[in-house]
Formats: C-alpha cells, structure tokens, sequence
C-alpha cells in the first residue's frame, strides 16, 4: 500500500489528463516524508477538545496512535517520542 501511494502518475477531471511531475509529499489523505532516515505516513486530526496522530513507519512494521481528550497536550509530538522509543 505505501509503494502504491507513492507512485506517481496521472489525474483525469472531467476529461481533463495532469500528469504530477513531482511527488506531492501526500497521499490517501496521509502525509508521506521521512523521519530519521526513515519513510513515514503520518495524519494527524483534531476537534473541540480532542486531538489525535497517527505515525506510519512501514519498513519497520510500527504504528503509534495517540488520542487525547485535552487540546493542551501535542498529540502528534506524543506519538514521535513514542516512535523514538523504538527506533534507537
């Protein structure tokens, strides 16, 4: 599925063909980049009073999620430093 995501290629509106030149750092709704050297999917979200990360490191078959009912607490700092727990 990663690959798959990463994979440039072509949009088609309305009859209409872009072809992406450049990856645009996103897909499926997932921000894809590198964290430490690593590749990452990462998607964060909140709401009133609720914030919320979810940190994607395929090669390394981990997932961390973080779901916090504060808004004062970075959720998305939260799953990293959980992360790093793991990737040392």
């Amino acid at each position: 599925m990663a690959d798959t995501m990463r994979t440039i290629g072509a949009l088609s509106t309305v009859g209409i063909s872009f072809v992406l030149a450049i990856a645009i750092g996103a897909g499926f709704g997932w921000f894809l980049d590198a964290y430490r050297g690593r590749a990452r999917m990462w998607h964060t979200g909140s709401t009133r009073g609720f914030r919320t990360a979810i940190e994607r490191f395929p090669a390394e078959k981990l997932t961390v999620i973080v779901l916090c009912n504060r808004t004062d607490l970075d959720a998305a700092a939260l799953a990293l430093q959980a992360a790093d727990l793991f990737l040392k």
